[in-house]
Formats: structure tokens, sequence, C-alpha cells
């Protein structure tokens, strides 16, 4: 968790960005048991490459990287802001359990997605 108070009060915007987020998908109806199902896969997927020892940059990561990150860009509706907001979380604040995703795993997942950005132009 963050630790200075200007992190600590940018994790609370974060937070509050995205579960403002959560609750208007849910109102219009687009949150659904198929899109948590689809993070715990690819949860699955990350995690193996992790326990395997690959590197973040190695292509199996960076696969599950890009799906992932069309997830994200889904979820934020393309919004720059959420987009920060989540990636602000991923950094500083990860969830202890979010589908199945642990602290270490959505670590890995940020560094498998700035390995994107920096080689593919990416937004992450």
């Amino acid at each position: 968790m963050a630790s200075n108070p200007a992190d600590v009060l940018a994790t609370i915007e974060a937070m509050s960005r995205v579960v403002r987020r959560g609750d208007a998908l849910r109102k219009k109806g687009n949150a659904s048991k198929e899109a948590e199902a689809r993070w715990r896969e690819l949860g699955d997927e990350l995690r193996a490459c992790m326990k395997a020892g690959e590197a973040p940059s190695a292509p199996g990561p960076r696969a599950v990287a890009r799906a992932a990150l069309a997830r994200i860009v889904e979820f934020a509706g393309g919004d720059r802001a959420t987009l920060e907001a989540l990636a602000h979380l991923r950094r500083l604040a990860p969830p202890k359990n979010l589908a199945g995703w642990s602290p270490a795993l959505m670590r890995y997942l940020n560094q498998a997605l700035a390995s994107l950005h920096k080689t593919e132009h990416e937004p992450c």
C-alpha cells in the first residue's frame, strides 16, 4: 500500500474512480460472471508463466498482457483517467484477491504491460 500522504490520497482517488466505473457498468448490465471468469482464466495463464520463472517481457507473459490490456481498456471504456487509476492501483495498491489475482500477480502483469509499452507503443 502507498505510504506517503500524496500516494495515499492518489490511491483513494483511484479506488473511487474504479468503483464508480464498476458501478456504472453494473447499472448498464455490462458487468457479468463471464467477465470475471475471463479474468480468472487470464490470471491462471499469467500465474503459470510466473511460476515457470518466465520474465515478464517473455513472449508468454506478453501475450497474456495483451489480452489483459484489451480487457482493461474495455472496462475503462477508453477513459484515460480510469486507465491511469487502474495503473496506479496495480503499482501501489494491488488488491489482495480480485478474481483470483494476488498482489504479486498484479505486479507481474504491470511489468509485462510495461514491457509491451516499451516495445509496442501500446497505452498501459
